[in-house]
């Protein structure tokens, strides 16, 4: 199966799909040595670090994203590239520790299936609740303690020292308006971004496949093997 047609089949798989499941049939298509197993237990940012790889793989470096002023709302153009957004991240652990208070406090990065198993929480719930299901250790001189509830300064400690860890999984961009002069930062979101552009391609690649087998009759698997040069060749000549 030729590279078109395992994204076709990606896109077809993920489609009507929940964001988290759409990255999931992403990676495990660009990536295919990799298990669903490993892809909804590997830490955000790496798992979002790869997608970003791919999409400038599939479509290029550049990355242009319109969005609303929250003040004016005028219309507001960014454009950027992969390389500026990919992040260094520390060599992942399966532990990481961090101190409030005078407690030590071991936590693994949220993955996947963290996010996953919040689907169902009230919005405003789904940090906390993510942030116990990361915490494994509270302790004080290395006497762990049994469960216990987390205070307001564990959880913002935590999720600095997460952020400090994996800077990937949440990338931040700023933008200024420049009708208002407004300034602020909005989330990055490279599943979503991902997969709009999968969608859009494909969408156009049955257009192409749905003239070319009406006007010469061929097959999809005939016309998907002719490679997307021959193909655009074989369109122009259509479309005189």
């Amino acid at each position: 199966m030729n590279a078109d047609a395992q994204l076709l089949l990606a896109w077809e798989r993920g489609f009507g799909r929940p964001p988290m499941e759409q990255a999931i049939v992403m990676l495990a298509t660009a990536i295919p040595q990799l298990s669903t197993k490993q892809i909804v237990e590997m830490p955000i940012g790496r798992r979002d670090g790869m997608l970003l790889d791919l999409r400038k793989r599939l479509f290029g470096n550049r990355i242009e994203l319109l969005g609303d002023c929250p003040e004016c709302s005028e219309v507001v153009e960014l454009d950027f590239e992969v390389d500026d957004i990919l992040l260094e991240s520390a060599t992942p652990q399966d532990v990481y520790i961090t101190e409030v208070d005078g407690l030590e406090i071991a936590f693994c990065l949220p993955t996947t299936k963290n996010l996953v198993a919040v689907t169902n929480v009230a919005p405003d719930k789904r940090a906390d609740e993510i942030i116990t299901a990361c915490v494994t250790r509270v302790g004080e001189n290395e006497h762990w303690q049994g469960e216990v509830s987390l205070t307001a300064s564990m959880q913002q400690r935590i999720t600095a020292a997460m952020a400090e860890q994996d800077p990937q999984a949440d990338v931040q961009l700023e933008l200024e308006c420049v009708a208002c002069q407004h300034r602020w930062t909005s989330p990055f979101d490279i599943v979503s971004l991902l997969w709009s552009e999968l969608n859009a391609w494909c969408q156009r690649l049955l257009g192409e496949i749905h003239t070319l087998a009406k006007a010469y009759g061929w097959t999809e698997h005939e016309i998907l093997s002719l490679g997307r040069w021959r193909r655009q060749v074989y369109l122009n000549m259509v479309r005189q």
